[in-house]
């Protein structure tokens, strides 16, 4: 397979699947199926492959990137070959009264040529993962990781080169630039993941062709914590949530609300909890299961946040220290921050986690409003009433009660965001039709109540419309 790299090449591919775009539209269940087995069957294949790739970008632990980079991918292909059959069969729908007669069905017709931009952080998750709802809706794909995560990205481009024609499914790989030469293209639907500021450049490109979009961004999560739940369990689902990855994870908790009265305990515990699961003698930088940061320009950024924020007030009570030479940054939690300060009012995607308390529930609303919309919600409380209230008083994209990240791992379950965190979902079902079009289909027998209505309108005919409004 010809290699593919920049902006050469991008024409080339682009023509070479608009003149297979009729062939691929007519894909059967059983062709759909095929692509996606033999996918499953090289990632399984080159485990250690993607295993390696992941540790030189990330210094993600084998462990760690098998749970949550390999596993949801296998897991998705797995529930997409069990449901497929069902997602693409014509859904028959009731008809009105008023059409007696008619018959009406949806049939889920392919989307055509797609463009998935994917991020660094999870490169080879947030890679496939859409990769899977585009050969599962019948589309052709033109993938573009991101060029931080080279290593991933190379391995990325070599399975698909061996599972498909790249008159189907292609890797272009390249800098920003490429990503721009792409979003001039007039693609059928955009599948991006990454930055909300990209993903306002993506839409706006989007508009120039009228394409459809899907945009997972990130947002500000909010962990919120009522003292109800049992405080070791909680603090060790947000120690695991938070800093897995080196906490560059778009749906993270970004900051911890909690009751005030419960704070002391809840960071001694906390403290405990990442320390046990992120050092080892003692050091952080030992820590086999802990990952490293992308580059050095974002150990600078996430150092300037800490810094900020201790010079407003802020209190760090665990971590700080940094490396930048290792891209390594200590997990650190930092007490007091301030609302409107830079670490709240973006996302920090990083090992830093602010603590901030409330005395009541308003406390909690005003906190989340002036934050940016959130991709998740994690609560954890054992009062019904409190989780209802919060479910109910705060949008999230997706949401977890007592535990974190979770929800995302539910293939049953779409993903995605709300507002600015996000439009548009994905996994599973929802994937499927994000890539799709519903096409309604209507047909009409030789006799119907329809033609009574047909010119001249008559009194008697203005009144049969009068009845039919008011009782059909």
């Amino acid at each position: 397979m010809t290699a593919i790299n920049g902006l050469a090449e991008i024409e080339r591919i682009y023509e070479l699947q608009s003149r297979r775009l009729k062939t691929v539209d007519r894909t059967t269940l059983y062709e759909r199926k095929a692509k996606l087995q033999l996918l499953l069957n090289k990632i399984y294949d080159s485990k250690e492959t993607i295993l390696a790739a992941l540790k030189s970008d990330l210094g993600k632990s084998f462990t760690e990137s098998q749970l949550n980079e390999i596993y949801p991918v296998v897991s998705e292909i797995k529930h997409a070959l069990r449901n497929l059959r069902t997602w693409m069969k014509p859904r028959r729908v009731a008809t009105p009264i008023a059409m007696l007669g008619s018959r009406s069905k949806i049939i889920f017709e392919p989307k055509g040529r797609t463009l998935i931009i994917s991020p660094w952080n999870y490169p080879f998750l947030l890679s496939v993962s859409p990769l899977i709802s585009a050969v599962a809706g019948g589309n052709l794909a033109i993938i573009k990781p991101s060029n931080k995560s080279k290593a991933t990205s190379q391995v990325i481009r070599k399975i698909v080169n061996e599972v498909f024609l790249e008159e189907e499914v292609a890797v272009i790989l390249g800098d920003h630039s490429v990503g721009q030469a792409l979003l001039e293209l007039n693609f059928d639907h955009i599948f991006y993941t990454g930055s909300t500021f990209f993903g306002k450049e993506v839409m706006k490109s989007a508009s120039n062709h009228l394409s459809s979009l899907t945009l997972e961004l990130g947002g500000k999560s909010p962990g919120i914590i009522d003292g109800t739940y049992d405080v070791e369990l909680t603090a060790e689902r947000i120690a695991w949530g938070k800093f897995m990855n080196a906490g560059q994870t778009c749906i993270a908790p970004d900051y911890i609300v909690i009751k005030q009265d419960c704070l002391d305990h809840f960071t001694a515990v906390l403290k405990e909890k990442i320390v046990k699961f992120y050092s080892e003698e003692g050091r952080f930088d030992k820590g086999s299961a802990y990952a490293r940061i992308i580059n050095e320009e974002r150990v600078d950024r996430l150092n300037e946040l800490i810094l900020r924020e201790e010079e407003a007030g802020g209190k760090v009570i665990l971590g700080g220290g940094s490396k930048i030479e290792e891209k390594f940054i200590e997990p650190t939690i930092i007490v007091g921050a301030r609302l409107g300060g830079p670490i709240m009012t973006g996302e920090i995607f990083g090992p830093i986690l602010p603590i901030l308390t409330y005395n009541n529930f308003d406390d909690i609303v005003s906190i989340v409003e002036a934050n940016p919309h959130p991709l998740a919600m994690y609560l954890f409380s054992n009062d019904k009433k409190f989780v209802k209230k919060a479910l109910e008083k705060i949008p999230s994209g997706g949401a977890t009660v007592n535990g974190v990240l979770l929800h995302f791992a539910n293939v049953h379950l779409p993903f995605g965001g709300i507002k600015g965190s996000g439009i548009g979902k994905g996994h599973g079902y929802y994937g499927f039709r994000e890539f799709t079009n519903a096409r309604a289909v209507m047909k009409q027998s030789k006799i119907t109540p329809i033609k009574l209505m047909y010119p001249p309108h008559t009194k008697f005919k203005r009144k049969l419309a009068d009845l039919i409004t008011k009782y059909l």
